[in-house]
């Protein structure tokens, strides 16, 4: 039977600032799944002290926790920020009682159904979601045969990343044709980093967001391609791709890696 969190919905809402728990080796949100729900979870907290108790609770698997403030203003923004990395539960503490409230509650998820595919923001939140947990687990300053979790964690990241789709910025060239039709007939330029080192990386984007941070005020269009067509794009030259996201995780680049990775077949 759904629960009614209307009440409380509304009395989170109105104060005037929440502490969420963020990951201090990852500067994301501390990402927690309930053992009995299952759920991917968010922690927020009326005051510091409601934190620094919950902190206090991971001090022994060497999880290093920052309460950071979120003002009214930024609610909007915070919570939308979770839809992206696959969270699905919001928990609010309040006075030593903890409960959780869906975070489709807080916003929605904007309906796509009727915009073609191709036209959507790219977002892929299984892998963000696998990131964090993995990089909260490899962080953990203990050491590495302590790490229960890191080989599970690292397996369905693999997974999830040869699932996933990721921009890449593209120069489109003048004349006639749409957008479409010039990337069909090859009428494109890709975009590369040149290092001090004489090394040229071409770049890759998670999500829309992260590929619209790059772009700014350049001309950039962007070709979405799978994990598994990324070695389609890659010429001798291009050492790697170096993949912005908003999850610091070890993401693949380079010829030998991109071949190697599940889902993949080398074709060279």
């Amino acid at each position: 039977m759904a629960i009614d969190n209307h009440f409380l919905l509304k009395k989170v809402i109105q104060k005037d600032q929440l502490i969420a728990a963020f990951c201090g080796s990852t500067n994301m949100p501390f990402v927690f799944c309930d053992p009995v729900s299952f759920e991917d979870q968010v922690w927020i907290f009326a005051d510091e002290d409601g934190f620094k108790e919950f902190a206090q609770r991971f001090s022994g698997k060497k999880i290093p926790m920052r309460g950071v403030a979120i003002g009214k203003k930024n609610y909007s923004a915070f919570f939308g920020s979770l839809l992206p990395i696959g969270i699905t539960e919001v928990v609010f503490t309040e006075n030593g009682a903890s409960a959780a409230i869906p975070l489709d509650q807080f916003v929605k998820k904007q309906d796509m159904s009727n915009v073609p595919e191709f036209r959507r923001p790219l977002e892929n939140p299984a892998l963000q979601l696998t990131g964090l947990y993995l990089m909260q687990e490899a962080r953990r300053q203990v050491p590495n045969e302590e790490k229960d979790d890191f080989q599970s964690l690292n397996e369905e990241f693999l997974v999830n990343l040869a699932r996933s789709r990721f921009m890449m910025p593209i120069e489109v060239k003048g004349g006639a044709g749409n957008v479409e039709q010039k990337i069909r007939s090859g009428q494109i330029g890709f975009v590369n980093l040149n290092m001090k080192n004489g090394d040229t990386y071409r770049p890759i984007f998670s999500d829309s967001f992260e590929f619209n941070k790059f772009k700014q005020k350049k001309n950039f269009q962007a070709l979405t391609i799978p994990f598994a067509g990324l070695k389609q794009a890659m010429p001798k030259n291009v050492k790697g791709f170096p993949v912005k996201a908003p999850v610091k995780a070890p993401l693949a680049s380079g010829h030998s890696k991109i071949t190697k990775m599940p889902g993949t077949t080398d074709q060279s």
